[in-house]
Formats: C-alpha cells, sequence, structure tokens
C-alpha cells in the first residue's frame, strides 16, 4: 500500500488501481493516509505501544492490593479497587491473582428456616427409592410447575464476583414475593404441555382453571399422575376437592392422596424438575 502510494502519487490512484494488483477490496482512502503517515514516522504500519512511566505491578503495589482487599469491609469491585490504588482496572485485576486471589461467584439459594432442610432430604430419598423400586414410575408422573419472569430486583450472580484466597461461600436468599409475569408449564414422558400463562396472580381460583381446562383433561387422557409443589394456590380447598374427586389418589403435592405419608415440603419449588425457562422462551409469540 505504501509503495503503490510512492508509486502513483496519491491515494485516488492506489484505490483505483488495487483490484489490478490484489484479489482483495480496495482499502479506504483513509486507511491508505493512516498507513503512509504511521510509516513514514515509524518506519513500519505496526501498531506503536507506548513505554510504561512506571512499571505497575512492582513488589509494593501487589502489596497494596493485598492489604486493600484484606482491609475492606464487604465486597469491593475491582472498579473501585483500582481508582483507590491509582491503577487501571486491568492491571488491578492482574495484580489480585499475581497476590493469589482468586474470583468467586455467590450461589443463590432457596429461603429456607426451620426444619426445613430435614423434610426435603427425607422426601428426596423416599421418592428416590421409589423410583429405584418401580423403574416405570417416572414415566407415569406428569411434572408440573409455575416460574415468575420478575419485572425488577432480580439478582444476576454472573454480575457478583468476591476475590479472596479461599471460596467465602457466600449464598444470595432467593425470595418468591418479587412482581413478575407467572407462567406455568408441565412434562410428562407424553411431552410438554404449555407454556400457560395466568392473568395476575396465581391463586386457588385460577389454578383450579388451568387443572380444569388444561392440566387435568391431559392428565386423565394418558393415565397420568399429577404431580405439584406445595405453593399455597394448590393446597386450596377447591383445588384439593378438585383433585380428590377427578384424580383420586393420582397426584403428589401437599395433601396429596398419592403418598400421605410423605408430604411435599415447604418452600421447596426447586425440588420440580421442570426447567420453565427455556419453553416459555422459546414458545411462539
Amino acid at each position: 500500500m505504501v509503495n503503490m502510494y510512492h508509486r502513483l502519487g496519491s491515494t485516488r490512484a492506489v484505490v483505483t488501481e488495487w483490484p489490478n494488483a490484489f484479489p482483495t477490496a480496495p482499502p479506504s482512502v483513509s486507511t491508505i493516509h493512516r498507513n503512509v503517515h504511521k510509516f513514514e514516522a515509524n518506519g513500519s504500519v505496526k501498531m506503536q505501544h507506548k513505554p510504561h512511566d512506571r512499571p505497575i505491578r512492582t513488589p509494593e503495589n501487589l502489596q497494596a492490593v493485598a492489604d486493600l482487599v484484606a482491609t475492606t469491609d464487604g465486597p469491593l469491585s475491582t472498579r473501585r479497587g483500582a481508582a483507590q490504588l491509582g491503577i487501571s482496572q486491568t492491571s488491578y485485576c492482574r495484580a489480585l491473582k499475581d497476590v493469589g486471589l482468586k474470583c468467586y461467584r455467590p450461589q443463590l439459594v432457596v429461603d429456607l428456616h426451620g426444619d426445613d432442610f430435614n423434610l426435603r432430604t427425607q422426601f428426596s430419598n423416599h421418592w428416590y427409592y421409589n423410583f429405584v423400586d418401580d423403574q416405570q414410575l417416572v414415566d407415569r408422573i406428569f411434572w408440573s410447575d409455575e416460574a415468575k419472569f420478575c419485572m425488577n430486583g432480580h439478582v444476576n450472580k454472573h454480575n457478583c464476583c468476591y476475590w479472596a484466597y479461599e471460596n467465602p461461600q457466600i449464598e444470595i436468599p432467593v425470595a418468591n414475593n418479587q412482581r413478575g409475569v407467572n407462567v406455568w408449564c408441565g412434562l410428562s414422558s407424553a411431552g410438554i404441555l404449555g407454556p400457560y400463562f395466568f392473568d395476575g396472580n396465581v391463586t386457588a381460583v385460577a389454578y383450579r382453571e388451568l387443572l380444569v381446562n388444561i392440566a387435568g383433561p391431559h392428565v386423565l387422557q394418558n393415565q397420568l399422575i399429577l404431580q405439584q409443589d406445595g405453593a399455597p394456590p394448590h393446597f386450596g380447598l377447591i383445588v384439593r376437592h378438585w383433585l380428590n374427586t377427578n384424580l383420586p389418589h393420582r397426584w403428589i403435592g401437599r395433601g396429596g392422596e398419592f403418598d400421605l405419608n410423605f408430604p411435599w415440603p415447604p418452600r421447596s419449588p426447586d425440588l420440580t424438575v421442570c426447567d420453565l425457562k427455556g419453553p416459555v422462551q422459546n414458545a411462539p409469540k
């Protein structure tokens, strides 16, 4: 490019002559100007990196980074840490690794209370042995659940990062009282049913309407066992009455008749096998 420019004397001539000499598209006029100027100034068209005025990752700076992390109460973002030490964020991140610190992200966990842990463990072990004893049981169950797509206040753990020498085991309890859109979906060996969008909050009346018009006919037609978690709308009297009348001894959940000895443990929506995000996001608009 530079040689052609000096031979032809203008950038326009280079653009015109370029297809005759090379099989690629001609460069723009600004690109020719920039590379010619760079070559005349430095003798090369390569990017010239400016040397640092002073080394950043010196023993003193590395110690300053380690001291800052150790003395800071609570999480410290890399942007704030770099600003406090007067270095770039990139150099700060490299220094964190140099002193042996590692990046850990918090884990979102269900907010549990009291004896919830023991109840969840007993329930899971019980159903594990049920599936071992009856290999066909899992194919006869229709798994169902609702998911709330939050409008605000959702915790994105990928935006949270904690630098420490050992995993701090930070957990963020997830509450189920955020505003959003409620969606129901069910799945079994017979396929996926849904998504079903609730008009407003999920109440016992709204959930019973779903059972009557959507879930119930599917379960009866395929001779399945309905599974639902212990959410308050599922425990409503009108819901349980409909289930006991139309699906006697064929539904699993809090107060269910399929297994009275092991009711669905409270505050345990994560025990449901449904993953509603994919089916709902991929559903036709």
